[in-house]
């Protein structure tokens, strides 16, 4: 009796230890309802892409297999994007490749390139635009190919921008160039680019030319450390920097709107804007889900146990890093029928 009750409780551990893995600790009625993606990278050498419903209970996940985190580098920003049209999830292996795995865990696409690091989305027209952050100062930033890999544009820095634009102190051979840490196509066909070490923010023509570019706000200070810029219902520009930690919506021309400071935020490195009107944010440790005006926090997930704040060793890059453990990139999934 007693060996076959041990068996029955090996049996649920996995079922009791997967609803235990995160805690919603808000959830109010104001928050879009729906499930949240996001990649996890709290063991870097076990990533895994994880999709919870409101109450943060697991309804689907996928582990990335060995063979695909060898030669990677998860914790350098490993990015997803659910693709509704096919219900498949597009990802980044940073420094190994880009890949699409269907709901039953089965590669259907892939694109191997060691030079690609925090963002990639598949275009309305089946291409794919990505970008790469840890580059030197001549190479390229950005990159448009087919689905069978061919590049059909790219975007350079150094071509558009003169190097003495840099304000990050960190040597290019570790911190990268422009260390673009963002790139999305707009509905006008220009591309906004996130240039984190220029703290700059441009969007550029077919041709390359910077026809924006958004750095210095009405404060007067530079967007520090700018990372995934977005634009709101109102054409404003919802942001995030670094160094402090400060989430802005900002007018085009940098006005400031709306602010928000918490010293529990740690590192906030991508925004969805909801239907709602809501923003989802990314925080290292944290998923949260904002009102319009940044004020009050209507939806907030976490891992039990974590602290992001006690596995940063200060001047250390590497597992222990804040950089290198946490959350990347949630995305909201409204209801499907």
């Amino acid at each position: 009796m007693r060996h076959a009750l041990l068996c029955i409780l090996l049996l649920a551990l996995p079922a009791l230890a997967a609803a235990a893995d995160y805690t919603v600790d808000v959830n109010t009625d104001k928050a879009f309802r729906g499930t949240t993606l996001f990649a996890e990278t709290m063991d870097p050498k076990h990533p895994r892409i994880v999709e919870v419903d409101m109450d943060g209970a697991v309804v689907w996940e996928y582990a990335i297999p060995t063979e695909i985190v060898r030669g990677g580098h998860p914790g350098q920003a490993m990015d997803i994007e659910w693709i509704p049209e096919t219900d498949t999830i597009l990802f980044v292996m940073p420094l190994k490749g880009i890949y699409e795995v269907d709901r039953n865990k089965q590669i259907v696409w892939k694109h191997l390139t060691k030079r690609v690091s925090h963002d990639a989305d598949k275009l309305p027209n089946g291409n794919i635009l990505y970008s790469f952050a840890w580059e030197r100062e001549n190479d390229t930033q950005v990159f448009e190919i087919t689905p069978d890999g061919k590049e059909v544009w790219h975007w350079r820095a150094v071509e558009h921008i003169a190097p003495s634009e840099r304000r990050h102190k960190g040597p290019v051979r570790q911190d990268g160039f422009c260390h673009v840490n963002g790139v999305m196509r707009l509905d006008n066909g220009q591309t906004r680019i996130s240039m984190r070490n220029f703290n700059m923010a441009v969007e550029v023509d077919q041709k390359g030319t910077i026809v924006w570019s958004l750095r210095e706000l009405s404060n007067g200070k530079e967007a520090r450390n700018i990372h995934d810029p977005r634009t709101l219902p109102n054409g404003n520009i919802i942001l995030s920097t670094h160094g402090p930690q400060r989430i802005f919506e900002v007018t085009r021309d940098g006005r400031l709107v709306n602010c928000r400071r918490d010293k529990n935020i740690h590192l906030v490195r991508s925004h969805q804007v909801l239907p709602n009107g809501n923003i989802l944010c990314t925080d290292a440790d944290k998923l949260m889900e904002l009102t319009p005006d940044l004020r009050e926090i209507v939806w907030q997930l976490r891992k039990p146990g974590v602290d992001i704040r006690k596995l940063y060793t200060k001047g250390k890059v590497g597992p222990g890093d804040p950089r290198e453990v946490g959350f990347y990139k949630a995305e909201r999934i409204p209801p499907r029928q």
